[in-house]
């Protein structure tokens, strides 16, 4: 993810080729509550666009992986990716979040799994 998340970022202006300057400045001119603001309108819409163009042509013979969600957060819940996908990709769709196994569910008290939750446990062993 860090590299979508990046380049997501430079399609938004933010960062190009590792200068984060402008990033920086308008951090220290507007705060960092609009900076935070401003990324949560926009970036969720930016990295399932990005995905989408990367998956549109797979097959179900083909499987993505995405991994280092928690990068995202709080400015992109795995749950709005998955939501502007669904329906558009014919390929499966795993995407691994940091929780721990409680019973047959995974839990994680930072944030609420809500009522389309259709997640299951995969042992990497």
């Amino acid at each position: 993810m860090k590299d979508i998340l990046k380049e997501a970022l430079s399609e938004l202006g933010v960062f190009n080729d590792g200068d984060e300057r402008w990033l920086v400045e308008f951090e220290r001119e507007k705060g960092k509550e609009e900076l935070i603001e401003d990324l949560k309108m926009y970036l969720p819409d930016k990295i399932s666009g990005i995905l989408l163009n990367r998956l549109v042509d797979k097959t179900s013979n083909f499987v993505a992986i995405l991994i280092r969600t928690g990068a995202l957060y709080p400015f992109v819940r795995t749950s709005s990716i998955r939501a502007k996908l669904e329906n558009r990709i014919k390929c499966i769709l795993i995407i691994a979040y940091p929780a721990n196994e409680v019973g047959e569910m995974l839990y994680s008290g930072s944030f609420n799994l809500g009522g389309y939750y259709r997640g299951e446990i995969i042992h990497w062993r």
